[in-house]
């Protein structure tokens, strides 16, 4: 989606991909409140060009372990910067910086799903979400992230710089992890209001998180929100009952993205929120617990296919 932005922004684009693809372009649809769809043309190569930026954009737990050191041995001779796309929490913020001093990180406002079967990339975006671009260090660095917002505003992602990404990420994604762990452990929104026990465990660990997100930095305002209404009962019964209704297509994107697709990364995230409060003392027992059931869901099910 990133890439589509900036060629219709006026950028020069290549997709790297880890594997061959065989594919020269792909359908692109927006779905939501202001669907639409287009085919987009992009050269994809599993070889690392020259870049002015490098964006990256794999899941967490793939810029851990042996998959983060393969992407590192790629990245280390860059000298222009490298903008993470990914999720990071504050200790791999601090890891990949130490590594590449040139790393941006960022706080994107997208979420997408590709279904290689038809090369199609989904994508859900709010009018009014912003993707947040961390101002780097150096004048010439900075010229290129400007460059970049500016970039990706003309294509159709709205962002704007931020001195406080590298904090404010990490909150904005603790606030809402339970939601997405309660996924991973039932990923049938619509049933969520016959499991009393999810709901237990899924508020009391927002509740939780939510405490957590506002000692690491600002939670986003439209995060916060719906961390606080998902965290009281009522509204969470609300919300499975209401939204499969009337959003189909956002409930499916989010049973499957954000529940087993992303159980190697909840796991990650999970251990490093732990460590974390445990750190100030704190307990984080209800986000334990929800993940062991997810851990639990898991381990009973056949593994879903990439996207």
């Amino acid at each position: 989606m990133f890439a589509a932005a900036l060629q219709q922004g006026g950028a020069t684009v290549v997709l790297v991909s880890r594997h061959e693809s065989g594919l020269s372009s792909f359908q692109l649809v927006r779905q939501g409140l202001f669907s639409g769809q287009k085919r987009v043309e992009i050269p994809i190569t599993t070889a690392l060009p020259e870049a002015d930026i490098t964006l990256i954009s794999v899941r967490g737990e793939q810029l851990d372990g042996a998959a983060g050191e393969a992407l590192w041995a790629r990245l280390k001779e860059r000298r222009a910067p490298v903008v993470m796309l990914s999720p990071v929490l504050k200790r791999g913020a601090e890891h990949w910086k130490a590594r590449l001093p040139n790393v941006v990180l960022s706080l994107p406002a997208i979420a997408v799903r590709w279904h290689p079967e038809r090369a199609q990339l989904c994508y859900w975006s709010s009018p009014l979400a912003i993707t947040l671009l961390e101002m780097p260090r150096g004048e010439a660095a900075q010229a290129l992230i400007r460059r970049l917002r500016d970039l990706l505003t003309q294509g159709g992602i709205k962002a704007k710089l931020s001195d406080t990404v590298e904090s404010d990420g990490p909150a904005t994604t603790v606030a809402f992890f339970p939601f997405q762990v309660a996924l991973a452990s039932n990923n049938h929104l619509r049933s969520w209001g016959q499991d009393p026990d999810l709901i237990r465990q899924l508020t009391a660990a927002l509740r939780e998180c939510r405490t957590f997100a506002r000692r690491m930095g600002r939670v986003d305002p439209g995060v916060a929100l719906m961390a606080w209404a998902l965290s009281q009962t009522w509204l969470l019964r609300c919300f499975c009952a209401i939204v499969p209704r009337v959003l189909p297509d956002l409930t499916e994107f989010l049973e499957f993205h954000f529940g087993p697709k992303l159980m190697a990364q909840h796991r990650l995230f999970a251990h490093e929120i732990e460590h974390q409060a445990a750190a100030w003392g704190a307990s984080a027992v209800h986000l334990r617990a929800l993940v062991e059931s997810a851990e639990r869901s898991a381990a009973s099910r056949p593994a879903l296919p990439s996207s």
